[in-house]
């Protein structure tokens, strides 16, 4: 049985054979193993190709450790805003071109798969709240690098993409699914807000369809059944559904916004503390400073209060978009 190599694949092994650097080297040998036509008479080619990869990927992470004395510089990305989303998702999912849509980054996108080999960071503001995106290079069965899974473990939640212009995005989500499970993640929804206890490679989930204007109808309406029951689904593409996400990626995180207030001054509602679900005005204090939390009176709150202003107990809890006083 023939190949019958397409000319991206013939392109892509030009690259790989002209290219001088191992990162280079790795991007050409990536977009090889995705463009290789997958059937028997290809296993041997698919074979090495997926040795030549592991070899690679050795010559990387030796050289990184040489160099810098760790595996590689992403095991960890210091959190920023509100909270830390991981975009997770399968080669052309669309992750790259939804970051570069909705925050200051500027990933590489690209036609082929694997164009993005390291992860990108982005901050989206939801109203006044920042939060941190980053965007993971794709997973595959082929190859992921270990520090792809371990960013995944350690985010305050995920957001799946997966593409509903192909064929089957349920098949897409289920290699999503099975690839994670590998890596001994496991994803829940928390579709109807109960409260999320984490554990070990257990991670609240967003799922999002991308290029959604591409889209079957049909095949769309199939897919969403899919996370009737858990998860919560949102479809977007490069225009439309943008300002939902943006909220839906912050009610993800179970956090909320509390403003300071001056007595005698106005609230200033610029810049809001970034509080867990669940805090009350002592745990409002202590964010601010120890010796506030210990002197604290009382505190007046605008908001969740009965009425405004009202001298609440230290033990309220606060509500999004509170505004509180506080008196040592």
């Amino acid at each position: 049985m023939t190949a019958n190599l397409t000319p991206q694949y013939l392109s892509a092994e030009e690259r790989y054979k002209a290219a001088s650097s191992t990162e280079d080297k790795l991007a050409a040998l990536k977009e090889m193993i995705a463009l290789l036509p997958k059937h028997k008479g290809t296993e041997k080619m698919q074979a090495n190709l997926k040795k030549r990869l592991s070899k690679l990927n050795d010559q990387a992470q030796k050289a990184q450790a040489k160099s810098s004395g760790s595996a590689s510089p992403y095991e960890h990305i210091d959190r920023e805003g509100a909270g830390q989303i991981v975009l997770v998702g399968l080669p052309n999912s669309g992750k790259s071109s939804l970051i570069n849509a909705i925050t200051n980054a500027e990933a590489d996108v690209a036609e082929f798969p694997f164009s993005s080999l390291k992860p990108t960071v982005g901050m989206v503001t939801f109203e006044n709240a920042p939060l941190q995106l980053i965007d993971l290079p794709p997973i595959s069965e082929e190859y992921t690098e270990p520090w792809v899974y371990n960013l995944i473990r350690n985010a305050d939640r995920v957001c799946v993409l997966i593409d509903l212009s192909t064929n089957d995005p349920e098949e897409a989500w289920l290699e999503t699914i099975a690839l994670l499970e590998g890596a001994k993640l496991q994803l829940v929804g928390g579709k109807h807000g109960e409260a999320f206890a984490p554990s070990t490679g257990t991670q609240k989930t967003l799922v999002v369809g991308t290029k959604s204007d591409m889209a079957e109808p049909t095949m769309v309406d199939r897919f969403e059944n899919l996370f009737v029951e858990d998860f919560n689904f949102i479809m977007v593409n490069e225009i439309e559904g943008l300002d939902e996400l943006k909220k839906a990626l912050f009610d993800s995180l179970d956090v909320i916004r509390i403003y300071s207030k001056e007595p005698g001054k106005p609230a200033d509602q610029s810049q809001p503390t970034i509080l867990k679900k669940g805090t009350t005005t002592m745990g409002f204090a202590q964010s601010i400073h120890k010796d506030i939390a210990k002197n604290l009176k009382y505190a007046n709150v605008w908001g969740s209060a009965q009425h405004d202003g009202q001298r609440v107990p230290h033990d309220h809890e606060l509500q999004d978009g509170d505004v509180v006083e506080i008196h040592t």
